[in-house]
């Protein structure tokens, strides 16, 4: 069982709307708020945000700023522990990523096959405290256009183990804010703000208790089924 932590408090919520003001920079929208509705249903009041396309470290941030001010404290974000945690300068980064969103250590795959399922039971322990995650399927950034990218099956496993409900959320816009390399956003472009924009779209319900699948099938195909959805304009 996840205990509430300092990390949700009121001043670290508040911190992080501040700091979330970046995304003033840029003309940001948000579309289908309306599909987070029923998160405010105590039955049914967390679920897996999972974003795509995962471009740069303003992508969660924008995902947050997006939900509605009332659901962003249950938001937790599994970050690559090799990446955000490992030795001095992941545990720096740890600490200046946390003043944005909340998150916490995930193995990505690069340590075997138990470590992945490691990572899988500590998110799902998070999903069974309350929490919503705030996922990248991808699991990592990249600069590859968007119908070769490859999401896991990561998003799809927890969907299944914990029967919670995912929620596409396609991101337009960030892809040349701040990429691979670069450390400081381009809030313009050729003078002008940049068009940024977060889409939530209708959370997918995984129920699959009488579906004649194979546990492996169920989890390929609710992953196919969201790249269709990522791919949609």
């Amino acid at each position: 069982m996840i205990k509430e932590s300092h990390h949700h408090s009121p001043i670290a919520e508040t911190t992080r709307d501040a700091f979330g003001l970046i995304l003033n920079g840029f003309n940001f929208e948000v579309s289908g708020q309306e599909h987070l509705d029923f998160l405010r249903d105590r039955a049914k009041n967390n679920a897996i945000f999972a974003f795509f396309p995962h471009t740069g470290h303003l992508d969660s941030i924008a995902v947050r700023a997006a939900v509605p001010k009332d659901l962003r404290s249950t938001l937790m974000y599994p970050a690559a522990a090799d990446y955000w945690y490992d030795g001095k300068v992941g545990k720096i980064r740890s600490k200046f990523s946390s003043l944005f969103v909340q998150n916490f250590p995930i193995n990505r795959g690069r340590s075997g096959q138990s470590s992945i399922l490691e990572g899988l039971d500590q998110a799902e322990m998070y999903l069974d405290g309350g929490y919503s995650l705030v996922v990248s399927p991808e699991g990592t950034r990249s600069n590859l256009p968007l119908e070769e990218r490859i999401l896991h099956t990561g998003v799809a496993e927890l969907a299944l183990k914990t029967g919670k409900p995912i929620i596409p959320v396609k991101l337009y816009g960030l892809e040349g804010v701040m990429p691979k390399g670069k450390i400081v956003p381009e809030f313009k472009r050729n003078g002008e703000k940049r068009d940024v924009r977060v889409c939530f779209k209708k959370a997918l319900s995984i129920d699959w208790s009488n579906v004649p699948l194979s546990h492996s099938l169920a989890r390929k195909q609710i992953t196919r089924l969201l790249n269709n959805i990522f791919l949609e304009p």
